[in-house]
Formats: C-alpha cells, structure tokens, sequence
C-alpha cells in the first residue's frame, strides 16, 4: 500500500495548523500579559501626590526631631437642621517616630467648630513652637495633651486665598527642644508646606480634567 500521499495530506494539515497557532499565540500572550497589569487607582486618588506628601512629612519630622507631623484637611460634614453647611476636619496623611502613636483615629470627622483656638492659630501664619501648656484651655488643647503632644507648629495650607487645612508638627518632649534651632524649625515648616500645598494643588488640578 502506498501511504506516500498520505504523508502529504498529514504535512499539509500540520502548515495548516502551525499556520493558525502561530497567528493566535501572539494575541494570546497579549491577552494573559493585560491580565497581568499592575492595577491602578481611579483618576481622582493620585498615588504619587500622596506619596509625595508622605515623603515629605517623614523629612519634615526627621529634620526637626519631632515625634509626629501630620496633614490636617478640612471638609463638608452635610448639613445642620436650618441647612446651614457643617465644616469638619480629618488629618488625611501622618508621620509619626518609632513608639509614637498616630492620630488618625482620633483627628477624623471632628467638627471645625469646637477647635476655635487652633483656628486662631492657623490663620496667623506663623510657624513658631508653641509650648502646649501655654496655650488656653480648649478642646484643641485636650486632644493634643491625650496623644502626648508638649509642643508643636502649625502653619496653613491654602488654595486660591482659601485655608483648605494645616501642617504640623508636634514634640512629645520638652528635652527634645533644648537643642532644637527654632529658625531652622521655622524654615523647614515653610519650605515643606509649600511642597505640600503645590502637590494638594496638583491633585485638584488632575480630578478636574
């Protein structure tokens, strides 16, 4: 039996098929190397933005000796029975020393309205160290003694002539201010808030395009 034409039936069949896989394998790869991309955030939550700001907090606590530097924002909280808007602020970004606790839990969702004193603070635009036992009683004040705060700066972050919220930066210890150098404090306070504050202006800038 001559099985010759057989054979040319079977390597056709087989260019036939090696045809079709060579066409398909690459748009198969395409396929399992999209599945595979790293994921990425929605528009408005710009990672690099809040990376940046974290960096420079931790540089901010690093250079000033400081037990805790935080980002505090403020926010709409709906609306009072007679529907006039209730203002709130959360600390959105902290940095905070090796045995130090955060603030997050505490700093979220509190009404502007019972920090009266620290508004007062913030809106002088002034980065000197303010001794905590110092200052008047106040809730303000409470909240800060309740997380070991001693001392701290405060200075505003604004967009378009508005205080949108606040960097500060906070001592857990008064001997940690003997050999601070108040100038050079005062300096870097201002050099980090205005990176800060051009990349929360970059942010808003990228969730309205």
């Amino acid at each position: 039996m001559n099985l010759e034409p057989y054979y040319e039936f079977g390597a056709i069949i087989a260019a036939i098929i090696g045809g079709i896989l060579t066409w398909l394998f690459p748009s198969i790869l395409k396929k399992k190397q999209m599945s595979f991309d790293q994921p990425s955030f929605p528009t408005e939550f710009s990672y690099s933005v809040h990376r940046n700001i974290h960096e420079r907090l931790s540089e901010l606590r690093i250079k000033t000796n400081a037990a805790r530097t935080q980002v505090v924002q403020f926010h709409n909280g709906g609306d009072f029975v007679n529907g006039v808007s209730m203002k709130k602020l959360t600390c959105t970004h902290e940095s905070v020393t090796a045995g130090v606790s955060g603030m997050g839990a505490q700093m979220r969702d509190l009404s502007i309205s019972m920090l009266v004193p620290m508004l007062g603070v913030i809106i002088e635009d002034d980065p000197k160290l303010r001794i905590l036992s110092e200052s008047p009683e106040a809730m303000c004040k409470q909240v800060l003694e309740a997380s070991n705060v001693v001392a701290h700066c405060v200075l505003p972050i604004t967009q378009k002539n508005m205080v949108v919220g606040y960097v500060t930066t906070q001592w857990g210890s008064l001997s940690k201010l003997d050999d601070l150098d108040e100038t050079a404090v005062q300096k870097e306070m201002i050099s980090i808030r205005d990176k800060i504050q051009a990349q929360l202006s970059l942010q808003k800038a990228k969730t309205h395009k």
